[in-house]
């Protein structure tokens, strides 16, 4: 019985977007207010499916979680400690830290270095010809590396390369080969626009080869590869050569300088373990690989390394079971066992631990008799250091000398998070109600709170479950709890500025004060569950929602009206001049190396984030303005025309190709020609333009027919070397992509065959936490793969419809806010700019999440994009998602603020 209501779990979501849907097309108008018991209809429909799903699969979806953590090693009496990193074997890739040397003297020892602790930390390095890896750290960069400065000459042999740092090259005689500079390259044209302020490519990304510079010398050499590199790396960043080879020499052309062999590690830096790149026939080459990383925490006589990846298990009850071994006791008991210390075949068992940690630390973990469905959180873990408490969720060192940190925890869908949550949803529609909620504003209210319950199921599944990202699980419970608030204190009613500077609290309408309160809960859940400067940033995103309630307040409005009329020269020309605004301050970023991203406190946010909101509320002001020259005009005048192409030019198709990203015009350019149609529906060029565009959207499997016919194998394989071209080309003739044998042909022939394994899984799917993902996909299944590897896999057809018409839904009620949206059901038009930015913004989530749908089950071109809120682990997709949904606030609030609102329900 359960298994059948796992496999109809997306049926749970349809009927709640059924019944979200229902009531918005049988409300002629939506700026009616909405009634408490709409109200708690939407609230309390929008947590249903989540709250079904945590109770009726709360067994089903345990998982019962042992992670390594870390490891650590103690000195005894003082000694100093020394300890390898080493491959578990050559070329294997696979690191070790702490194991013993090999016994057999006669196989040549390779490693990475050597850590050393005395008063502090220290990394040695062994010769050249020894390493089998780079070490980086937080204040040396890569350890080893030599800068590379004007004169200088890598020597290989008798052969030796001069460096000219004015053109980056390198010279031996009449042979010259350069670095190439940061270059953007417009798609279709292959125009090369160089980024002469952009920082060069690290190491990370890109590697220079000196085995390539040594084939393109006279002298004679042997056949082995050299594994010396060229890169740039930090801190700097500075052109460096990391000399691998007993052959390869850097001469300086100025003092020579020491190279160190030893580096002081400082307490709290992250030690970065890489790989080398794969050997390569061009100058360029792939970037080295980071395969383990660490954050180094001194003791007095001891030394941690605290992985920033753990090592994960994760077991079903039955799962478990299996492992228990028999025992006279009561305790259930499970052995773990380490590294190459296996003792018993019914084990758990960790693979990134030495030798030396292995043998100390395999153990026993004693469970009560009632785990894991007790509510007991002690455990006790049997090691030969003896017997240690431990408790569930709480990390235990075990081991004696040479130690492992393991943590176990029992993982549980959020039910109790869930029913507490009840309360909240009574807070909400209080706060809704006291608000004045229109139709349309509890409406969008309910279709967020289903959206982000959806996306609190799916980081918990994510978490619990392969791929074991704790960033999914976090970004899920901040959607799932900031958003809907945010919201609400958005579309709060508005505030007087005066007021409050002559009344202080006593001006503000009695709903802010709940609504502030759920804020401030907001915020303080979201300060617990997220640590480090990242914080910051979803604390601002919660004053965010403050700073767009008061611009609605009169005096906002007025002076921003005033200002807007003194600088408009004429009615279309300030629109304009925003839009090439936003094409230089794109071009600006880019000449400075941010091409689809720029660092924020905690990490590196999209572009996107920022841009698509941003245009949102141009396009939306523009598109108004358009509006009422139509009816003052009877039809779209020329001017309009021309303005608002170049307006869409300059705002998506110039910063798409400068960028190289064509899911940014593809996305969003659809929107603003259907707005425009929606403006004037006879206007034959716009409707030719949408005709085109849907052509190209969804007309690719249409060019299997026609494109081998008009193109030769040369031309289809030149083609296939640009990563948009190769995606259309694996549309037009996949077949003859895979067989011409391209790197890039076959991969998309891969990705091909595993999209159709987890979007064929019938009506219903496999069920919620059912799936196995991909190693394939890798980050990509929790971005632009999710819809087809958690949607479609695990909730089948009827999910995949649920999410589409829940995002459709969105778009829907957003558009009937506008003045073209009560035309339509013959109510008054009410002339609002601010509706019209709210329907931008809707259409462009609905839009963009339902074709990244079609997307995933290839139906049309694969862009890159997200469904909204289905970058699994992508903090910039919850920023996005925030800035649009404040636009939608903002313009629905102000919609409802210019209406007679008179109490009413569902007719």
């Amino acid at each position: 019985m359960v298994q059948m209501l796992s496999i109809g779990s997306g049926a749970l979501v349809l009927a709640a977007v059924v019944v979200l849907a229902v009531i918005a097309f049988r409300t002629t108008d939506m700026q009616r207010r909405a009634s408490t018991r709409t109200l708690f209809l939407v609230y309390f429909v929008g947590i249903a499916p989540a709250l079904a799903m945590s109770a009726l699969w709360w067994k089903d979806a345990l998982r019962v979680m042992i992670e390594l953590h870390g490891i650590a090693f103690r000195s005894e009496n003082g000694a100093v400690l020394r300890k390898d990193i080493r491959e578990r074997s050559p070329g294997s890739s696979r690191l070790l830290i702490g194991d013993v040397a090999t016994r057999d003297r006669r196989v040549p020892q390779t490693l990475l270095g050597t850590l050393v602790f005395r008063d502090g930390l220290s990394i040695e390095l062994p010769p050249p010809e020894r390493r089998a890896g780079v070490i980086a750290t937080t204040a040396h960069g890569l350890l080893g590396a030599q800068e590379i400065e004007n004169g200088d000459r890598i020597c290989i042999g008798s052969e030796c390369w001069t460096y000219n740092e004015d053109d980056d090259s390198f010279t031996l005689g009449k042979k010259k080969f350069a670095i190439p500079p940061r270059q953007t390259k417009v798609p279709g044209l292959d125009w090369a626009i160089p980024l002469p302020f952009a920082k060069p490519i690290t190491a990370g990304l890109r590697t220079y080869s000196v085995d390539f510079l040594a084939r393109q010398g006279d002298a004679a050499r042997s056949q082995d590869s050299l594994r010396s590199f060229i890169a740039y790396s930090q801190p700097g960043p500075r052109l460096r050569v990391l000399v691998l080879d007993a052959n390869v020499t850097l001469r300086k052309a100025g003092p020579a300088s020491t190279r160190p062999t030893s580096f002081e590690v400082a307490e709290g830096s992250r030690i970065h373990l890489y790989t080398l790149p794969s050997a390569g026939e061009s100058f360029e080459a792939n970037g080295i690989t980071e395969r383990r990383s660490a954050i180094y925490r001194r003791g007095v006589r001891s030394f941690a390394l605290d992985f920033d990846t753990p090592e994960i298990h994760s077991l079903t009850e039955r799962e478990l079971k299996a492992l228990h071994l028999e025992s006279q006791d009561k305790d259930k008991r499970v052995a773990l066992a380490m590294g190459d210390a296996q003792m018993i075949d019914r084990s758990l068992y960790f693979t990134g631990a030495s030798e030396s940690v292995a043998l100390q630390s395999s153990s026993l973990i004693e469970l009560p008799l009632a785990f894991p469905s007790s509510a007991t959180s002690d455990i006790r873990i049997l090691s030969p250091r003896g017997p240690t408490d431990a408790t569930l969720g709480g990390v235990s060192w075990i081991g004696t000398s040479d130690l492992a940190a393991v943590r176990m925890s029992v993982i549980r869908p959020p039910l109790l998070l869930l029913l507490a949550a009840l309360v909240l949803q009574l807070l909400k529609v209080g706060c809704a109600s006291a608000s004045r909620f229109t139709l349309a504003q509890a409406l969008l209210a309910g279709s967020l709170e289903l959206l982000a319950g959806v996306r609190l199921m799916f980081g918990h599944r994510t978490w619990a479950m392969p791929p074991h990202r704790l960033e999914a699980a976090e970004l899920g419970l901040l959607a799932w709890m900031m958003l809907p608030w945010i919201f609400i204190v958005a579309s709060a009613p508005v505030l007087s500025l005066r007021s409050v500077r002559r009344d202080g609290f006593r001006a503000f309408p009695h709903a802010w004060l709940p609504a502030l309160g759920g804020l401030l809960f907001s915020a303080i859940f979201c300060a617990r569950l997220v640590e480090g400067p990242k914080k910051l940033v979803w604390l601002a995103c919660h004053l965010l929602a403050i700073v767009v309630a008061l611009l609605r307040s009169a005096e906002v409005r007025e002076w921003f009206s005033q200002r807007w009329k003194k600088w408009s020269g004429s009615e279309l020309t300030p629109y304009l001049v925003c839009g090439v605004a936003f094409l230089v301050v794109r071009v600006a970023l880019l000449f400075f190396g941010f091409k689809e991203s720029i660092m924020f406190p905690g990490g590196r946010v999209s572009l996107s984030a920022i841009h698509i909101p941003a245009a949102a509320i141009l396009q939306g002001a523009f598109l108004w303005r358009v509006w009422q020259r139509t009816i003052r005009n009877g039809r779209l005048q020329r001017n309009d025309l021309l303005a608002a192409l170049l307006l869409m030019t300059l705002v998506w198709i110039l910063p798409a190709g400068l960028t190289s990203d064509v899911g940014l015009a593809l996305l969003n350019v659809p929107v603003f020609l259907l707005l425009l149609l929606a403006i004037d529906r006879r206007n034959v060029i716009v409707r030719v333009l949408i005709v085109l565009t849907l052509l190209f959207v969804a007309g690719a499997p249409l060019a299997r027919v026609f494109l081998p016919a008009v193109a030769s194998e040369e031309t289809l394989l030149s083609l296939a070397s640009d990563s948009n071209y190769a995606r259309f080309l694996h549309f037009a003739a996949p077949e003859q992509l895979q067989q011409m044998a391209t790197k890039r042909g076959e991969s998309l022939a891969i990705t091909s065959a595993i999209l159709q394994r987890y979007i064929s899984t019938g009506f219903f799917g496999v069920g919620y936490g059912h799936t196995d993902v991909s190693p394939h996909l890798g980050d990509t299944a929790l971005r632009d793969f999710a819809p087809a590897v958690f949607i479609a896999a695990e909730w089948g057809l009827v999910g995949t419809l649920a999410m589409m018409l829940l995002y459709a839904l969105i778009g829907y009620i957003a558009w009937r806010v506008t003045p073209l949206g009560t035309t339509r059901t013959g109510m008054p038009t009410r002339s609002s700019p601010a509706a019209m930015v709210a329907a931008v913004a809707g259409v462009t989530i609905a839009v963009a999440s339902v074709y990244m749908i079609l997307a995933n089950h290839e139906l049309v071109l694969l862009t890159g994009k997200n469904a909204y809120l289905f970058g699994l682990d992508s903090a910039g997709d919850v920023l996005e998602t925030l800035g649009l949904l404040l636009v939608i606030a903002y313009g629905a609030a102000v919609a409802r603020d210019s209406a007679d609102v008179v109490p009413g329900g569902l007719r």
